[in-house]
């Protein structure tokens, strides 16, 4: 019996732990900075400004500035989260997708692999 209760205890630890890396298409809802690329020679700092914001509506904005400073670029986007797990973005009213298989995703991180440009992409969440 006291296996048993070890092993009950146990699967609620692990039940709860795998909680922050799922993603059921609302776990994405947010703002996301590109923050790291590796376009094949390792990730490397991102440095231009670009976001992600992404609503439970999926519908959002996509936020760009060449060097970080004004003027800035925004296009309203659609959005959606298919059954493999891919992220698909269109600022066209969804002729044409951008596709990012997600990797991983915590609370506060989003690692996407482009599908379109072949590139690991890692995402911040930002206020």
């Amino acid at each position: 019996m006291k296996k048993l209760t070890y092993l009950f205890l146990a699967l609620i630890i692990v039940a709860c732990g795998s909680d922050d890396s799922s993603n059921d298409g609302n776990s994405i809802v947010g703002n996301w900075q590109l923050n790291q690329i590796n376009e094949g020679n390792g990730l490397e700092p991102f440095n231009e400004f670009f976001v992600w914001e992404l609503y439970s509506d999926g519908t959002g904005l996509y936020r760009y500035r060449e060097d970080g400073t004004p003027p800035e670029v925004t296009f309203d986007i659609i959005w959606e989260v298919t059954p493999e797990n891919v992220l698909r973005l269109s600022a066209d009213g969804g002729q044409d997708w951008e596709e990012e298989e997600i990797l991983n995703q915590t609370s506060s991180e989003l690692w996407t692999y482009s599908l379109d440009w072949e590139e690991e992409l890692r995402y911040l969440k930002i206020p």
